[in-house]
């Protein structure tokens, strides 16, 4: 066999293994999970603040707060991720603050800061970084 054979059937070994490893099928799909379980509890908030439905704002920015704390969120192991990941975390928690406090204005302020930082961080990973 040719040596550029050779290296190509090794080159899609090798890929067919790393591809099926376990532990990056359940990373990645750890971390499908918690961004569809995101969007459930973010989807919420709008109509909350509509509604000035402050226990629906508090309950949702609790569990994002909660969620955004397990391992299936963490996408990126890298300082920049790590300070999407603060801002979010510090934003969830003035929302669920300002609902407790029946601050409609704070509330709103807060859910803007969510809706920005999840917007950053999710063209951060896709690598989007070219202003617009």
């Amino acid at each position: 066999m040719k040596p550029f054979c050779k290296n190509l059937l090794r080159w899609a070994l090798l890929s067919g293994i790393l591809l099926s490893a376990p532990g990056l099928k359940s990373k990645d799909s750890a971390t499908a999970d918690a961004m569809r379980r995101k969007l459930k509890f973010a989807e919420k908030l709008l109509p909350g603040l509509a509604r000035h439905d402050f226990d629906v704002l508090q309950t949702n920015a609790g569990k994002l707060l909660e969620l955004s704390r397990g391992s299936g969120w963490i996408a990126r192991q890298t300082p920049e991720y790590a300070l999407f990941l603060t801002e979010f975390q510090r934003t969830a928690a003035e929302l669920a603050k300002t609902a407790a406090a029946q601050d409609l204005d704070g509330a709103t302020a807060a859910y803007t800061g969510l809706t920005v930082s999840c917007v950053a961080c999710h063209k951060y990973i896709r690598g989007d970084t070219a202003k617009k």
